[in-house]
C-alpha cells in the first residue's frame, strides 16, 4: 500500500504520534521526517479538509480551536526551535487568567526568521540555571525568565499582578524575582520589573491612590462623604484596623489595595483582618489601585451601592 493513500498506515502513525500530541497541528517538515512525500502531504490535507495556519502548517478538522493549538501552530512554524515565554508561558503556568491574543516565543539572539502575525518574538540568551520546561505538554521558558520577558511589553501593575499570582501558586516569590532580575543584567523592561518589585515589597507609598479614590467619591455626591483621613477602628480598647476610606456611623469601609495586597501572606492577613471587622459589625469593600484607575466610574458606582446598603441597615452609632 502506498504511504500517501488516504487512511494508510503511515498517515495513521503520523497522526497518532505527532498530531495528537500537538493539539491537532502537523507541519510539512514533521510529515517528511516520517517519510511522507511533500506532494502527498498537501494532497492529503486538502482532501481531508485540514486548515492551513501557516505555510506548511495545518490543523486537523476535528480538533478544537484552543490557545494550545495556536501555540503549537506557532512553534511548528518555527520548527520547534523556540519556547513559550512572557504572556504565553505565564498563561500556561496559570499566572494569567485571560487567554492571550498572540503567541510569545523566545528564540536564540542570532536567529533570523520571517516576522509573522500573531507571534510576538523575544530574543535573548539563557542565564545560569535557566532551562526549558514542559507544562501541559508545551515547552515553556522557566517561570522567572517568562516573567522578566513579560516586562518588555507590560506595565509594572500587570507585572505585580502576575508575580503575585506566581507567589500564590508557589512558583516564585518577589525575592526570587529580584535576584533573577539582577542576575539577568540588562534587558528590555528591567526598569518596570524593578518598579513592580518595589511596589510588591511595600517600598512605594499608596497615599496618592487613596487621595485619588477619596476625591472621586467626594465629587460623586454620595449620600454621605467618606472621612477626610484613614479611620482607626477600636473595639473594647483594642485597635482592630485602620480603614482607608471610612463611614464609621454606618460601619462601612473601603480599602484601596496596592499590589503588595495580592501576595499570599498579605492576602491571608487581610482576610483575617476583614473577618474580625465583620464580627464587630463592619462591612469592608476592597478595590485594587489598578481597577480604580482603569474604571473610576465603576468604582464609584460600587461604593455607592455598598454605602446605600449600609445605610439601609439600621444605623448603629459608633461606640
Amino acid at each position: 500500500m502506498r504511504t500517501h493513500e488516504l487512511g494508510g498506515p503511515r498517515w495513521a502513525e503520523v497522526h497518532n504520534t505527532t498530531t495528537a500530541q500537538q493539539h491537532g497541528v502537523l507541519g510539512r517538515w514533521q510529515a517528511e521526517a516520517w517519510g511522507v512525500a511533500s506532494s502527498t502531504y498537501s494532497e492529503h490535507m486538502l482532501a481531508h479538509g485540514w486548515s492551513q495556519e501557516w505555510p506548511g502548517v495545518w490543523t486537523h478538522p476535528g480538533s478544537p480551536r484552543t490557545y494550545e493549538q495556536q501555540c503549537w501552530a506557532a512553534l511548528v512554524a518555527l520548527r520547534c526551535r523556540a519556547v513559550l515565554t512572557a504572556t504565553s508561558a505565564l498563561w500556561v503556568y496559570g499566572a494569567i487568567a485571560q487567554r492571550p491574543d498572540d503567541v510569545a516565543l523566545l528564540i536564540r539572539p542570532n536567529r533570523h526568521i520571517q516576522v509573522r502575525p500573531q507571534i510576538r518574538l523575544h530574543r535573548g540568551r539563557w542565564i545560569a540555571g535557566d532551562a526549558a520546561e514542559l507544562r501541559e505538554g508545551l515547552p515553556v521558558a522557566p517561570v522567572l525568565r517568562a516573567w522578566s520577558d513579560y516586562a518588555r511589553d507590560h506595565t509594572s501593575a500587570r507585572l505585580s499582578t502576575a508575580l503575585s499570582a506566581l507567589d500564590r501558586l508557589r512558583l516564585a516569590t518577589p525575592a526570587d524575582a529580584a535576584a533573577y532580575v539582577e542576575a539577568r543584567g540588562s534587558f528590555h523592561g528591567r526598569k518596570r520589573a524593578r518598579s513592580a518589585l518595589a511596589e510588591l515589597n511595600g517600598e512605594l507609598t499608596h497615599s496618592g491612590d487613596e487621595r485619588r479614590a477619596r476625591h472621586l467619591l467626594r465629587a460623586a455626591a454620595l449620600p454621605h462623604a467618606p472621612l477626610g483621613r484613614p479611620f482607626t477602628v477600636v473595639h473594647r480598647g483594642e485597635m482592630v484596623a485602620e480603614i482607608d476610606l471610612g463611614w464609621p456611623r454606618f460601619r462601612y469601609g473601603v480599602e484601596v489595595d496596592g499590589p503588595h495586597h495580592m501576595l499570599a501572606e498579605v492576602l491571608a492577613a487581610d482576610k483575617a483582618r476583614d473577618r474580625r471587622l465583620t464580627q464587630i459589625g463592619w462591612v469592608i469593600d476592597r478595590f485594587s489601585t489598578e481597577e480604580i484607575l482603569a474604571r473610576p466610574d465603576a468604582f464609584v458606582r460600587q461604593v455607592r451601592f455598598g454605602l446605600e446598603a449600609a445605610i439601609a441597615r439600621r444605623p448603629i452609632p459608633w461606640r
